[in-house]
């Protein structure tokens, strides 16, 4: 936690290891090893221009959740054109993530973060949710799509009452940041979402 901390990143936890946490019961509502959406965004932000580890071990991690093979339905579900998506998994009782990067056909890169939890069908709400966002970048669809909460900087798609101010989400939430092509501009931080 002091290292995230020292790295800029509030609103993350990391208290157990994996196996621990799996054996833990865990209340949802707690805060250790929790993180918002905008920690994480920050987080893989950070990680994606090389504040985070060396550019080596950067590589490894990017190239490792290019070769995720696990939630096939989740961000991967229902884009299937080209874009590099590059992603990590979660899963804990009635809990469901998904992580990463999509990189379009035209080069545009996009920090996404969903974290989902009740509901019968979660991958589903993600693989909905992400295709959405992928299209409000196309230029070709950014015409046609609406998105709620959309800025250009920074986004919330919203379902059943979701807000990232608690340490773990109460609903179908994703939050999306633009990596720019500019880097002063990528390091600002994320503007607010009016509602």
């Amino acid at each position: 936690n002091a290292w995230l901390k020292q790295h800029g990143i509030q609103g993350m936890r990391v208290d157990r290891n994996i196996a621990q946490l799996l054996a833990a019961r865990r209340n949802l509502w707690e805060q250790e090893d929790s993180s918002t959406p905008r920690a994480m965004l920050t987080f893989l932000s950070k990680l994606d221009r090389g504040e985070l580890t060396s550019t080596t071990s950067r590589n490894i991690i990017i190239d490792m959740m290019r070769r995720c093979e696990t939630g096939r339905n989740r961000i991967k579900g229902l884009i299937n054109d080209g874009t590099i998506i590059e992603h990590k998994t979660g899963t804990l009782r009635n809990y469901t993530s998904d992580v990463g990067f999509m990189t379009l056909p035209d080069g545009k890169r996009i920090i996404v973060a969903f974290f989902a939890r009740g509901g019968v069908n979660r991958p589903a709400v993600i693989a909905t949710a992400a295709r959405a966002i992928r299209d409000g970048y196309d230029s070709s669809a950014a015409q046609s799509s609406q998105i709620a909460g959309w800025n250009p900087n920074y986004a919330y798609y919203e379902a059943q009452g979701a807000t990232e101010q608690r340490p773990a989400p109460t609903g179908n939430l994703v939050a999306i940041r633009p990596r720019n092509s500019d880097p002063a501009e990528s390091a600002k931080a994320p503007e607010s979402v009016e509602e």
